[in-house]
This record gives C-alpha cells, sequence and structure tokens, in this order.
C-alpha cells in the first residue's frame, strides 16, 4: 500500500492488480502488470519478457516505484516509476543477466523462487527461498544482472545448503520466505524451521 494505492499479487492469474480507490468493497481494479489486459491470465502471457510474470508473490511499492518478486521466473521485475498503462514493461530485471533469462544457480547474480522482496532506506533484500539465502544489494539495482554485495545464510555466493554447518546456528536458514525491518534490525521468516530470525541489518 503506497500513496493511496493497493498492489495485490494475484499469484495464480499470474499477474499484480493495482486498485486507486481500496475503501469501498468490491472496488474494480485500475491497473495490472503481467497481463495486457484486466481479463487476462496466462503464464508468461506471449513468451518470457519484461512484461509477463510467472506466480508472482511479493510486491514492494514506495509510491515513486514498484518492485515484483516474479517467483516461478527466479527474479525480481523493477518498474522505476508508476505504471501507466496494463502490461507495462519492467525496466530493470534483478536475479537474471537479462528479461529473457530464468536460470539458476548459487552465485551473485542469479535468484531462485524469491517470493518477497523489502526494499529499506535505498538497500535491497530478496529472499531465495530454494536456495536458503537472502540476497542484499547496498541499493536498488539500475542495470540488469547487477550482482549482490552480500549473502545471508550462506558462507559465501556458491554455497545453497539448507541450515549450513558452516554458518552460526541463530544465521543458518532454511527457505526463508518474508522479511521485515523493525529497528535495527531485520526478520527473517524461516519456513522450514518454523521459526523467525531475528538478525542485525547487513552494514
Amino acid at each position: 500500500f503506497a500513496s493511496g494505492r493497493l498492489y495485490v499479487a494475484d499469484t495464480n492469474n499470474h499477474r499484480v492488480l493495482r486498485f486507486d480507490a481500496p475503501v469501498a468493497q468490491g472496488s474494480l481494479a485500475t491497473r495490472v502488470l503481467g497481463q495486457q489486459n484486466l481479463t487476462s491470465g496466462g503464464a508468461n502471457s506471449g513468451g518470457l519478457s519484461a512484461s509477463t510474470l510467472l506466480v508472482p508473490r511479493g510486491v514492494f511499492a514506495d509510491g515513486n516505484r514498484v518492485l515484483v518478486a516474479d517467483g516461478g521466473n527466479h527474479r525480481v521485475l523493477i518498474w522505476n516509476s508508476l505504471p501507466t498503462r496494463d502490461g507495462q514493461p519492467a525496466d530493470v530485471v534483478v536475479g537474471q543477466a537479462s528479461f529473457g533469462n530464468s536460470y539458476t544457480r548459487p552465485d551473485r547474480v542469479l535468484v531462485e523462487n524469491p517470493i518477497d522482496v523489502l526494499v529499506d532506506q535505498g538497500h535491497l533484500y530478496v529472499p531465495c527461498t530454494t536456495q536458503s539465502r537472502v540476497l542484499y544489494w547496498d541499493q536498488i539495482p539500475t542495470k540488469n544482472g547487477m550482482p549482490a554485495d552480500r549473502v545471508l545464510g550462506q558462507p559465501d555466493f556458491a554455497s545453497a545448503l539448507p541450515n549450513h554447518p558452516d554458518m552460526p546456528a541463530l544465521e543458518r536458514l532454511s527457505a526463508p520466505a518474508s522479511l521485515l525491518r523493525i529497528g535495527n534490525q531485520l526478520l527473517i521468516s524461516d519456513v522450514d524451521y518454523n521459526r523467525i530470525v531475528v538478525r542485525s541489518l547487513p552494514m
């Protein structure tokens, strides 16, 4: 919810809906991302591109930009300004080298199955759920495929073990999902271990 608008990830219809006046029951959506119109709901309709989505889940909006965790395509899409038309293509892709890619392996660029996205004080956090890690960027990427600056939950960018034994017990992760910042702490829902991991923010 940002600047009076509500953004909803309509996961199984492979789209994100925007409601400009979500104050009355039955309010109609006014914009859609991931589809060319409000009556379509196909997976990667028309092919993998900057305009399509596959089981999107997390959405972040701040009144200036929109970010969507496009989980099925293993990426995060960024709109640098609020979309003004249905199916508007994203400006930047995070987690892939280009809009036409959907690769997965643990490194500094690629993400796998992100289901949330958090922007806080200009920093970007993306949980890579099936890689048991959270990738962190010092600033919101402005170019496709920008590498992450840090990894949480793993000792290095090439690792993706659940509950990695080389990590301190309180920093291990297994299927991290949702993220929340409170004060100087980052809260991570650690699904496989039925817990919330509370840790300091990356520096």
